[in-house]
Formats: C-alpha cells, sequence, structure tokens
C-alpha cells in the first residue's frame, strides 16, 4: 500500500502511497501520515525505496575507488586518480608490460583488483544490508 523514500544516509524522509503515487511527508501534523503510522501499527510492512540499494552501491564503489587510489598512491605517489591508472593500464596493455617497475606492477594489480573484482563483486549484492556489510580497508582481496 506504501513505499518507503530515503535520502543517501538511508533515512526515512516520506511514504509514497502506491494506489495514486501521492507523496506522504514525515510529520505528525499530516492526516495522511497518521493513516500510514496507524496502517504500520497494525502489523503492516511498507515496500523498501527501490532506489536505496542503487544509491548504497554507488557510495560503496566511490569507496573502493577511493582506498583503491590511496593504495596505489603508496605505490607510485604521482599516481593519485583512478582515471590516472586507467590511462595507463590502457598504454600498458598495448605495450610489453615487462618493462613495468615492482610499484608500477603493483598500482596495475590494484587497479584490476578495483574494476574486475571489487566493483562487479558489489554490482551483484541484492541487498543494502549486504554492501554495506562490505569492509573496504579490510577486505581481503586487496593485492596489497
Amino acid at each position: 500500500m506504501y513505499t518507503e523514500r530515503r535520502n543517501v544516509n538511508n533515512e526515512l524522509v516520506e511514504y509514497v502511497r502506491n494506489s495514486d503515487r501521492s507523496t506522504i511527508p514525515i510529520s505528525i501534523k499530516q492526516r495522511e501520515y497518521r493513516k500510514v503510522l496507524a496502517w504500520l501499527a497494525l502489523g503492516n510492512v511498507a515496500d523498501p525505496d527501490p532506489n536505496i540499494l542503487e544509491i548504497a552501491k554507488r557510495e560503496k564503489i566511490e569507496e573502493v575507488k577511493i582506498e583503491g587510489v590511496r593504495r596505489i598512491s603508496l605505490h607510485v605517489p604521482g599516481w593519485d586518480s583512478m582515471e590516472t591508472v586507467k590511462l595507463l593500464v590502457s598504454i600498458w596493455n598495448l605495450l610489453d608490460t615487462s618493462s613495468l617497475s615492482t610499484a608500477q606492477g603493483s598500482a596495475r594489480d590494484i587497479y584490476l583488483f578495483v574494476v574486475d573484482t571489487a566493483i562487479p563483486s558489489i554490482n551483484g549484492m541484492g541487498t543494502v544490508e549486504q554492501v554495506r556489510a562490505v569492509d573496504v580497508r579490510n577486505h581481503p582481496g586487496w593485492p596489497f
């Protein structure tokens, strides 16, 4: 009968009545909100916000990218953005990578973990709880 709407912090900000898509603000002064509260008090459950999973995924992917850049820049200090490393990796794929320094190879491996493993794993998750449970800094899959 109702669908939750949440902000990027997963805080409930309003309900949407499914029958007519009317929005109902969270305010005890609102008669429609009091109807929602009465409906919930009967044991009913509102549908979850359909966008919250995608928001959680985007936030976690950004967190993974930031951690990846942090780790990469520890190996190669000048490489301080995913865009820089992406460009260099694309060039390496065209060239013989045997000339890479150990630090550059480590940076490449970290980048590849981010784009080939971490991001697809997060995108494959089905619940907000799964996404939020990912411990980016201590993930056992980091190559370094």
